[in-house]
């Protein structure tokens, strides 16, 4: 039996990479805010599918809409979109209970992860202690030291 819930829409964050693969075309779904656990690499087909749906579809219009006759193919449709909405691919009201979970517990942690540890300064407490007290101690240091209020400094990453 086909639910009579909406079908959700392709998130639009997405970045979306074509791929291609022993002559098979492939979209790669990534989620660079990271709300999704990996990456998914979905047909064209099912992409194109994805993107045609007319907003506010419900499940139980798919067959008509589409002029889907064939049950088997009918269920295979909806299980990868309920896959997809699962893993958190889907504009969805399960995708932003996650979203707000992952965001609620990240903004209780006493100390957030660092975003570029081991790429521009070391990941290690101590080796970036370290670190920092060369910058500051270098001689070039006190050449630019003022009574400045606050500094503007472009990211090194």
């Amino acid at each position: 039996m086909i639910n009579n819930e909406i079908i959700p829409q392709i998130r639009f964050d997405l970045e979306l990479i074509s791929i291609e693969n022993e002559g098979h075309q492939f979209i790669l779904l990534s989620d660079k805010q990271q709300y999704t656990s990996s990456d998914i690499m979905i047909s064209v087909e099912l992409y194109d599918f994805l993107i045609n749906i007319p907003f506010s579809t419900r499940y139980s219009d798919l067959a008509s809409i589409f002029g889907i006759e064939n049950n088997e193919i009918l269920q295979l449709i909806i299980e990868n979109i309920k896959f997809l909405d699962e893993a958190g691919f889907l504009e969805s009201k399960k995708f932003y209970e996650k979203r707000n979970q992952i965001e609620k517990e990240y903004h209780e942690l006493k100390e957030r992860p660092y975003l570029f540890a081991g790429k521009s300064y070391p990941y290690e407490i101590n080796e970036l202690n370290d670190f920092m007290k060369k910058l500051f101690s270098s001689s070039d240091f006190e050449k630019y030291r003022s009574n400045a209020k606050a500094l503007i400094i472009p990211h090194i990453d």
